[in-house]
């Protein structure tokens, strides 16, 4: 008898563990499917979302909202938008947002401009 509880003890538990890895691997995947670049600001795939609890009812808004605009590069490409007057792209563009018109002020002082090439590319332009 005693033996038949601990084996369905020791049953339980794997379950318990099985069960948990899985909604581990799960929610490891979702954190990862968005990306913060401002304070309440997300980017998800192509599209940028405010957290707004200033106006009800407070949740999560698409931008352009309101007085909330995006300048005209692909969301993916922000790495930071403060207060919806500036933005920064993952090359180091700078944009900013005066009377409802986005200007690109050019890249942060000191970058160099560069293009990312490919593993075949590198091989091929280094390849003797």
């Amino acid at each position: 008898m005693a033996f038949k509880q601990a084996f369905k003890i020791a049953a339980l538990i794997v379950v318990a563990v099985a069960a948990f890895a899985a909604d581990a691997d799960r929610a490891g995947g979702q954190a990862t499917s968005f990306r913060v670049i401002g304070p309440g600001i997300v980017v998800v795939g192509e599209s940028v979302y405010q957290l707004d609890t200033g106006n009800g009812p407070s949740g999560w808004k698409q931008l352009p909202n309101g007085t909330f605009t995006l300048p005209p590069v692909p969301a993916s490409s922000l790495v930071n938008y403060a207060s919806g007057i500036v933005a920064v792209t993952n090359t180091g563009e700078g944009w900013v947002q005066g009377g409802g018109v986005w200007t690109d002020v050019g890249p942060v002082p000191g970058l160099v401009p560069t293009t990312r090439e490919s593993w075949g590319q590198l091989k091929a332009k280094y390849a003797r």
